[in-house]
């Protein structure tokens, strides 16, 4: 009789394994394409970020020839948020179905849905239709798992789940990786279903956290989250789930590392106690007041558990704050992030950025105070009337003064998704200002948004005067300036312009004199303060960082000093010792024109030195009734070439 039965049971796994041999689309049933989808406001800012990068390409392709890998540099960051407005990519994933009740779980990595707001699951057949709108429901605080909630009734009539290993892979133990990388096609990147063999190394690896799975079948990006199988045929489908799949040792050559079976067994159970949390009232308010306790006494710590705190900030806040992703992105662009954060800020910026409002949170609203009670919860709003589907507020007296929180039932645990602590934001960032403008700097992105600039210039020219009725020949004599210059940005190409300058004005003219020649050089010297309009623009095709300008203004002009010479060929006198100048205008206006080209030195130049040409010419008449029958007028006037240096701020 025993050795019938031994028989029959043989018969029947071999049956079974027939049945999975002949069916290969089983395996793949059971694994599933997981796109989550961020919260509406965090769309809308990836959106923006696009709009604005593209708009920055253009800008560099139009001004500057050189700026061709800048440009390249944008139009990839505008791709890559356009396509996190939408989804931020995809995973794996896999069924597990519970014994009794009528839904069932997915499976994946904390790092492919633990962002989402819902996430939609694909299956890799045409007749089975994506689920959308899956809620994530629980998110392992220590490891890398996350599990999504599905109707039975949604799932495909093959899907029958998986079963887990209830003991620990051993050494050499061949294993199948299975799961939905990404390829590359003329429409994108899109998931194409992969199986792959390979052999356990190390069923023990100390992974980024802990104990994790390290074995050599190949696994690339959108693998994340599927299931690592061996061979079983006791179970329906011939394989048992000992692991999934989540990082690659970046150090070692071909060692893919998974999380262990038991890891997702106790996630799987945390999934199955939280949804029975969010249906029990009494319950849903007992582990609010302990999360809410634990964050008072957390904040009035003297030592805070910083961790613990970070997992409070839930992912709604980010969304509730989207300010905080332009202060992110002002900081990288400024430089203020290392590469290990602007790697992070890139691959994953809803979490980075929920790591850094959490921050901001202990920051703002730590006290440091050793002494009990430095920070106590007071009131939990509505406690009685408690919902998992609705924010809860709650009070807190914290350094004297009272201060709302708000929680919410995030991933099968109360999270804060609320806080009046705009200070905090506000001086670091506000959502209407848009991102500084990058440039090219040696393959990196960094700040290029000019502040003031200060400039000494000397020019070199003619001076003269014009006039309508003036009974003699003017002629033009030598004349050197001296300016500082001040310049302030109104926006990239417009400029606002002041300063001081010692402007030297005068003509020479010759007068008969009872018949005799006497020639007469006039010579008065200005302080001028000018008020000018700038525009500037870069040159395209330029070797090195080159500006066209040109400025057009008015100048007081203030005479400080009066001279010159009066006399003939054989001798002189000083204009200044006689009353030559008692009708000159203490003060006049001139007209300003110039233009010039300058070259700054560096991709993110500070230093300029430049030439330009200025024309200066007073707009109001002089007078002299000296020699002249009813007198005549005339206007200072110069011309000058200059060359100057000049420092310009970045901000």
């Amino acid at each position: 009789m025993t050795k019938l039965r031994t028989v029959l049971a043989t018969l029947f796994l071999a049956a079974q394994a027939a049945v999975v041999q002949a069916n290969p689309a089983l395996l793949k049933s059971n694994v599933v394409v997981v796109e989550p989808t961020y919260h509406e406001k965090t769309r809308e800012v990836f959106m923006g970020w696009s709009q604005r990068f593209d708009k920055l390409a253009d800008e560099a392709e139009r001004t500057d020839a050189r700026q061709v890998a800048l440009a390249k540099n944008l139009r990839e960051l505008a791709r890559y948020y356009k396509a996190q407005s939408s989804s931020p990519g995809h995973g794996s994933g896999w069924i597990w179905i519970p014994r009794t009740g009528d839904i069932a779980f997915v499976v994946t990595n904390r790092h492919v849905a633990g962002q989402a707001e819902s996430v939609t699951l694909e299956f890799d057949h045409a007749r089975s239709r994506p689920i959308v709108n899956c809620p994530v429901i629980y998110v392992d605080p220590r490891h890398d798992v996350a599990v999504i909630e599905v109707a039975r009734r949604d799932l495909p009539r093959d899907a029958m789940g998986f079963e887990l290993a209830t003991s620990p892979v051993t050494e050499g133990s061949p294993v199948w990786a299975s799961g939905f990388p990404g390829t590359d096609t003329v429409l994108g990147q899109i998931p194409v279903y992969s199986l792959t063999s390979g052999t356990v190394s190390n069923a023990d690896y100390p992974g980024p956290e802990g104990s994790a799975i390290a074995h050599s079948a190949t696994i690339d990006p959108g693998n994340s989250g599927g299931p690592l199988v061996i061979e079983d045929p006791t179970t329906v489908m011939n394989y048992r789930v000992v692991g999934m799949n989540t990082w690659k040792a970046n150090s070692r050559t071909n060692v893919n590392l998974a999380v262990p079976a038991k890891t997702i067994a106790d996630a799987l159970q945390g999934a199955q106690e939280s949804l029975l949390i969010a249906r029990d009232r009494t319950r849903l308010a007992r582990t609010l007041r302990d999360s809410a306790k634990r964050l008072a006494d957390e904040l009035g710590s003297t030592q805070p558990d910083y961790v613990l705190l970070n997992s409070l900030i839930s992912y709604s806040f980010v969304a509730r704050r989207p300010s905080i992703f332009d202060y992110l992105l002002t900081s990288w662009l400024n430089g203020k992030l290392n590469e290990s954060e602007v790697g992070e800020f890139l691959s994953s910026p809803v979490d980075f950025a929920r790591r850094t409002l959490g921050s901001l949170f202990v920051t703002t609203f730590s006290t440091g105070q050793s002494n009990v009670g430095a920070v106590t919860l007071d009131s939990i709003t509505d406690e009685d009337r408690i919902d998992a589907d609705r924010p809860v507020r709650t009070i807190y007296s914290i350094a004297g003064k009272k201060q709302e929180i708000v929680w919410t039932f995030e991933y099968g645990a109360w999270r804060i998704s609320d806080a009046s602590f705009e200070q905090a934001l506000t001086t670091t960032a506000r959502t209407s200002t848009p991102p500084p403008e990058p440039v090219h700097t040696g393959g990196t992105i960094a700040l290029h948004k000019p502040g003031i600039s200060l400039a000494a210039r000397i020019g070199l020219g003619s001076r003269s005067a014009s006039s309508d009725n003036f009974q003699s020949d003017l002629s033009s004599s030598s004349s050197i300036s001296f300016d500082l210059a001040l310049a302030i940005p109104l926006s990239k190409h417009v400029w606002i312009a002041t300063g001081l300058g010692y402007e030297p004005q005068g003509v020479s003219y010759p007068v008969s004199v009872s018949g005799m020649s006497i020639n007469i050089a006039e010579e008065v010297n200005y302080l001028q303060i000018p008020a000018l309009l700038r525009l500037e623009w870069p040159l395209s095709g330029a070797s090195m960082t080159t500006r066209i300008f040109g400025s057009g203004g008015v100048g007081l002009d203030v005479a400080v000093a009066k001279g010159g010479t009066f006399g003939n060929d054989t001798a002189a006198a000083e204009l200044s010792s006689i009353s030559w100048y008692d009708q000159l205008r203490a003060v006049n206006v001139a007209g300003i024109g110039n233009a010039g080209v300058e070259f700054g030195f560096g991709s993110s130049p500070s230093f300029y030195v430049g030439l330009d040409l200025t024309v200066r010419m007073h707009l109001l008449d002089e007078w002299s009734s000296d020699f002249f029958a009813g007198g005549a007028n005339y206007r200072y006037a110069t011309t000058q070439f200059g060359l100057f240096v000049k420092y310009q701020t970045l901000r």
